[in-house]
């Protein structure tokens, strides 16, 4: 009895570990889905009463298939005001709260505003209260919480990229203190050396070849005669010099394999 316990003892702690170990993927997977997969109820349902809407507003002018696209890209582009309203709002209420830096406070009132016409726009469209008229009304008002959003968008990208280049420097300055501190110019050198290059890729002429080739191909077929490798460098503002050979060997290449003089 007791090796039969041991057994089933055994057993069911291997099924322990086995469920804990399948949970957390489990979970990781249903919480990347759910906030994609969940707007997709309410987008079904504003639809199915959009497409009702629509019928009736056509009246026979237009196929019946206009009325189910339009009540499709409705329904799909209110949900997304919704679904990016709520994270814009709860991301940037956190670091406001975090922060309490006021730069984050005009973000969080426009995408908590544009959350509001969302769901403004979701109680008139699914209410049987609100008539047809005052619908089409606010849905006609869609584009003020969109550009609520797009300012959001505009004003907290512009504030990451100024929050990486301040933490950038930062480090920069800690590992050039560090290196004087302790006698060691030699990362600090390394340091500049890697930014130099860093600065250098980003303007090189490699860094531009799938858009200098289409720049290629549309000048061609624009003049009927090859770009110079000033023009191309000139258009990327690429330095001249450096990039001129490089440009030179693609504008042949190009034109080489188009068959073009």
């Amino acid at each position: 009895m007791k090796i039969q316990s041991d057994f089933l003892a055994k057993m069911f702690r291997w099924s322990d570990e086995v469920i804990d170990a399948a949970q957390s993927p489990a979970v990781r997977l249903a919480s990347s889905l759910l906030p994609i997969l969940a707007p997709l109820i309410p987008a079904f349902i504003t639809a199915i009463k959009l497409h009702a809407m629509y019928v009736e507003l056509i009246a026979g002018r237009f196929p019946d298939w206009v009325a189910t696209f339009g009540a499709l890209v409705t329904a799909i582009v209110l949900e997304f005001l919704g679904w990016v309203g709520t994270i814009a709002f709860v991301r940037n209420l956190f670091k406001w709260v975090k922060t309490k830096e006021d730069e984050y406070l005009i973000p969080t009132v426009l995408s908590f505003l544009a959350y509001v016409g969302y769901v403004a726009d979701l109680w008139a469209v699914n209410s049987s209260k609100v008539s047809t008229e005052n619908v089409i009304l606010l849905l006609s008002l869609f584009s003020i919480p969109a550009g609520f959003m797009f300012a959001v968008l505009l004003v907290t990208g512009e504030g990451d990229k100024h929050d990486e280049k301040l933490r950038n420097e930062s480090r920069e300055d800690r590992i050039r203190k560090y290196a004087i501190k302790h006698g060691k110019p030699e990362m600090v050198m390394n340091q500049q050396v890697v930014s130099q290059v860093k600065e250098v890729r980003e303007k090189h002429a490699s860094d531009y070849r799938d858009k200098a080739i289409v720049f290629i191909e549309e000048h061609y077929a624009k003049n009927r005669s090859r770009p110079s490798p000033k023009h191309l460098t000139e258009r990327f503002s690429l330095e001249h010099s450096k990039n001129k050979g490089y440009m030179s060997s693609l504008i042949k290449e190009v034109c080489d394999g188009h068959g073009w003089q």
